[in-house]
This record gives C-alpha cells, structure tokens and sequence, in this order.
C-alpha cells in the first residue's frame, strides 16, 4: 500500500476518522442522559405573562405566578423539526405529570398570542423545556431535543424538592 511514496497501514491512515466518529457516538449516545438543566436568564417583567396552552386556554394562573403545583412548561413552534422529535416523549410525559404531582404545559409559539412569551422568558431556541416551581420562579430549563429520563428527573424534583 503505498501512500505518497510512505507505506501506512490502514489503521494509521484512518485513526482520526474513527477516533472522531467514536467520540461523536459518545456524546451522541451518553450525552443524551448527562443532559441537566441550564440557569435560566432573569424575567423580562416589561413583557406580559398571559399564555394560551396548546388547546386554546388561557393559563391560569399565569406563567411566573404561585401555583397549587409546579409546571413543566414546553415552548414550542408548528415548524420547528426538534419539537416533532420531541412531541412523543412530552405525550409521555403527559400521561405522568398528574400522578407524579407536577403540571405539564404546551406553549405553542407559531399562535400570534403567546409570541410576546419569548421575549418575556427569554427563550433562545425551541423546544425549549421551562422548570417553574410552585412558587412560579423557574428554576431550570432544557433546551434543544432531551432523552425523556433527564426531563422525569427534572420533574420529579420539582414536585418533590427535598
């Protein structure tokens, strides 16, 4: 085999294509579940908390308010291909949230009345995940496709913050 008048074995030729593909099944594979919550940014208060949920109603009490229980909040968009990725993990996720104690809200930002919402929280990207409190501060946030076991995690320490 000669390679530019060297002879190089195939291993050597090819080491940093399967180191780089090894590294990229790694973090493709294991970083999924190393997945935490990342700080949010502080409330823009100048821009109204007022939301309509995915079936047209309006959230009572508003995002940012106390409530009976703490929210998991999906902001999402019609078009955004992350978010239909995410759509089987949050039907999931919805049959769980009453029985784990937590609330679980899909915030659709295509409709004309909640774009002002990513603004308010600042949103970088969707789906964006919300972890809100009882208190109704947010606590944490996901950003970006998450693997469903972070996002129980999550979940299951907002309803249970020991």
């Amino acid at each position: 085999m000669a390679d530019g008048g060297t002879r190089r074995s195939w291993l050597r030729r090819n080491g940093l294509t399967l180191a780089l593909l090894g590294a990229g099944a790694a973090v493709w594979f294991g970083g999924k579940e190393l997945k935490r919550p990342v700080e949010p940014p502080p409330l823009n208060p100048a821009v109204p908390a007022t939301a309509y949920a995915a079936d047209g109603e309006a959230v009572d009490p508003l995002l940012g308010d106390p409530t009976a229980s703490p929210r998991l909040v999906e902001f999402y968009t019609d078009e955004c291909s992350a978010c239909r990725v995410m759509r089987p993990t949050v039907e999931r996720l919805q049959g769980e949230a009453a029985d784990d104690g937590y609330e679980l809200l899909l915030i659709n930002l295509s409709e004309r009345r909640n774009e002002h919402l990513a603004a308010r929280f600042q949103l970088r990207g969707v789906p964006t995940f919300a972890l809100l409190g009882a208190d109704g501060a947010e606590t944490g946030r996901f950003e970006g496709v998450v693997g469903i076991r972070p996002l129980r995690r999550a979940a299951a320490s907002l309803a249970d913050p020991r």
